[in-house]
C-alpha cells in the first residue's frame, strides 16, 4: 500500500508537470517560470529548470513523507490515519434506520 501511495504521488506531480508544459505552450503563461516574470526575459540551462525540479523534489519529499507514515500507522495497527479522516456524521434519520 504504501509502494503505492509513493508511486500515485509522483505520478501525480508528473502529470501536473505535463499539464504546466502544456499550459505554457497553448496560452503562452509562464507556469513553469522558464522566463523572468518581469522583463519577460527567457532563462538558459539550469535556471530555465529550477521551478520544474522543485517541484518534483517537493512532491517526492512530501510523497516518501506519507508514504513511511502509512506504512508505520498500517504496522502498528495505531488508526492514526483514520482518526485523521473526516467523517460524515449520521442523521438521526440513519441512525433510526439501522
Amino acid at each position: 500500500v504504501a509502494l503505492f501511495v509513493f508511486c500515485f504521488s509522483l505520478s501525480v506531480g508528473v502529470i501536473w508537470e505535463i499539464i504546466e508544459y502544456l499550459i505554457d505552450g497553448f496560452a503562452a503563461s509562464n507556469m513553469q517560470r522558464f522566463r523572468d516574470s518581469i522583463t519577460g526575459e527567457l532563462w538558459m540551462g539550469r535556471e530555465a529548470l529550477r521551478d520544474t525540479m522543485k517541484d518534483f523534489m517537493l512532491n517526492t519529499l512530501g510523497a516518501a513523507l506519507i508514504s513511511v507514515l502509512g506504512y508505520i500507522d498500517l504496522k502498528r495497527k495505531s488508526g492514526l490515519i483514520n482518526k485523521m479522516v473526516l467523517k460524515r456524521e449520521r442523521t438521526e434519520k440513519a441512525q433510526l434506520l439501522s
